[in-house]
């Protein structure tokens, strides 16, 4: 992740409001989500990362409960259970969400369709290749 960060500097925006681990094990309990490492090192980090018009879910010190991340996940498993397990992580269209999960992958869930695919990436995977089309 870091690495990452270092590719896109001075072109990126994160918090300045960062989470302890305390506060990250708070979230997985309301969220009843296990974040995986990568996940846990970008929210711990970073809090959220946003590049021109992308901008991707976090956790912050401020908001932390009313987190973006953490109000919509929980709004999304009401809904749709099939997401249970997994963190929301971006939404860039109506209906399409992009959720990570324990081990860090990246899925793509449709809520029209409600189809849910295991994509190729992994959270920094996908990170970068966004970015770079940003």
């Amino acid at each position: 992740m870091k690495n990452l960060v270092k590719k896109y500097e001075g072109q990126i925006e994160f918090s300045k409001n960062l989470i302890t681990e305390k506060d990250l094990e708070l979230c997985e309990k309301e969220m009843e989500v296990v974040f995986g490492a990568k996940l846990k090192e970008y929210v711990l980090d970073y809090g959220y990362l946003a590049k021109d018009d992308v901008e991707f879910y976090g956790i912050n010190s401020k908001q932390l409960l009313n987190s973006d991340m953490v109000k919509n996940t929980i709004s999304l498993h009401k809904e749709f259970k099939e997401t249970k397990d997994k963190v929301l992580f971006a939404s860039f269209i109506d209906s399409i969400y992009y959720l990570v999960d324990k081990d860090d992958m990246v899925f793509k869930f449709d809520a029209v369709e409600k189809t849910l695919l295991k994509t190729e990436d992994n959270i920094v995977t996908f990170i970068d290749n966004t970015f770079s089309n940003a």
